[in-house]
């Protein structure tokens, strides 16, 4: 979404002219800039492309964003979902789980699937004193990140960090 799209039509832009938004517009529903109940959105970013010289000598990426996110507590979620098994020899593969729904489902029951893993789990409304949003590294687990239950969301600085052999880093957003 960008500025261009009337400001009744998407959610505010947290910095600067464009950003990305799951979720949509209906001017038929009571609040009409939302997401629908039994949603599946996911965001992909093929990493590789944007990889950094620093990036390919530490073995890590950094990803900063500014976020706002407000889900309805431990009913909708926002996963982090790392893959591709990269390294220097193989970059592994570009888009390694698709749009494949029973992967995706895999990854939230089991925490992986295939090359692809569980890195975060988010729910609630963040707020800047939200536990656990220091920077993460993939490996350190997969945390959950529980914001506020009631909370109006604020804009927040993440940084997420995860190791080179992920080529792929998915967003998945369900409700």
């Amino acid at each position: 979404m960008n500025s261009g799209t009337p400001a009744n039509q998407r959610p505010a832009i947290p910095a600067g002219a464009n950003a990305i938004w799951c979720g949509k517009y209906d001017p038929n529903w009571v609040v009409p800039v939302g997401y629908p109940n039994l949603t599946n959105q996911i965001l992909y970013v093929d990493l590789e492309s944007n990889r950094a010289p620093i990036a390919a000598s530490t073995g890590t990426y950094t990803i900063t964003a500014k976020v706002n996110m407000s889900l309805e507590q431990n009913y909708d979620f926002m996963y982090f979902v790392g893959g591709g098994d990269d390294d220097a020899n193989n970059l592994g593969d570009e888009d390694p789980l698709g749009n494949d729904r029973g992967a995706f489902d895999q990854v939230r029951a089991a925490g992986s699937f295939a090359s692809s893993n569980l890195m975060a789990t988010f729910t609630g409304s963040l707020i800047t004193t939200t536990a656990g949003l220091t920077p993460f590294v993939n490996g350190a687990g997969a945390p959950t990140i529980i914001g506020e239950g009631g909370a109006n969301p604020n804009t927040i600085n993440l940084d997420f960090r995860m190791t080179t052999e992920n080529r792929a880093l998915y967003i998945l957003i369900t409700a």
